[in-house]
């Protein structure tokens, strides 16, 4: 993938090659990475394998940072998100979310608050098929929970930790990821405020960020390799199939 390639739409955002309005993926990298850098040759790959279907591909991404300062969390973000999605997505097209780090939360957040009004069945919700996850803190980050909790002793300044730092506290994730559970990854039945969507984990074994437990969704065993945080999700570490059935 080069610049050449790329067509940028706004800061956070960009597509690769032509858009023509038939199936997508879409890529949300996690917190200090970038739309255009994250995912290396991935999008690349994708778009010139000759035994994958045609695809329009969209790079998605967010102003991100672990220093104080104006970051927004995943509930401005996944809204986003769903905006940007709905602008670019046509019609009843198949789209495919591909997320690293705090991108999955990102993308849970998204679908979790588009459910919650009811709109699962609706457009981008409902054109949601495959959602596959690279390193997502799933049951948050123990140095963010260590730093609120520090915060709060210590009565420091609010601003010390950003948004995207409170995002990923247990308490945080463990209340998002039960909603996932409830209406994503295992609902009781598909309907305005639930629909079933395939998720697929990929954790890094030597990942010095995100514990690699993925407790909420035992039934669904991660598929572990022997990479680190930031590598996990590029080419040259990546095995099995992204999409399902392959």
């Amino acid at each position: 993938m080069t610049e050449r390639d790329l067509t940028v739409l706004n800061e956070c955002t960009a597509r690769l090659g032509p858009w023509r309005g038939i199936d997508s993926v879409v890529f949300v990298h996690g917190i200090s990475g970038h739309f255009r850098d994250t995912w290396g040759e991935f999008p690349g790959l994708i778009a010139s394998d000759p035994d994958l279907p045609e695809l329009d591909i969209l790079l998605w991404g967010y102003r991100s940072g672990y220093l104080p300062g104006r970051r927004h969390g995943t509930q401005t973000l996944g809204r986003n998100l769903v905006s940007e999605l709905r602008l670019r997505l046509q019609g009843d097209v198949a789209t495919h979310l591909v997320a690293h780090s705090l991108g999955g939360l990102i993308v849970f957040q998204s679908l979790v608050d588009e459910m919650q009004l009811d709109r699962a069945q609706e457009p981008p919700t409902s054109t949601i098929h495959f959602i596959s996850l690279f390193a997502v803190p799933v049951i948050g980050h123990r140095a963010a929970s260590v730093a609120a909790a520090l915060l709060r002793q210590y009565r420091l300044p609010e601003g010390v930790l950003n948004d995207q730092i409170r995002s990923l506290e247990g308490p945080a994730c463990d209340s998002l990821v039960a909603e996932v559970v409830g209406r994503i990854y295992r609902p009781p039945a598909d309907g305005p405020s639930a629909r079933q969507i395939p998720i697929r984990m990929v954790v890094a074994s030597s990942d010095a960020v995100v514990d690699t437990e993925t407790t909420p969704f035992q039934a669904l065993p991660a598929i572990e390799l022997d990479h680190g945080h930031g590598d996990l999700k590029l080419p040259t570490s990546h095995a099995g199939p992204i999409f399902p059935g392959r």
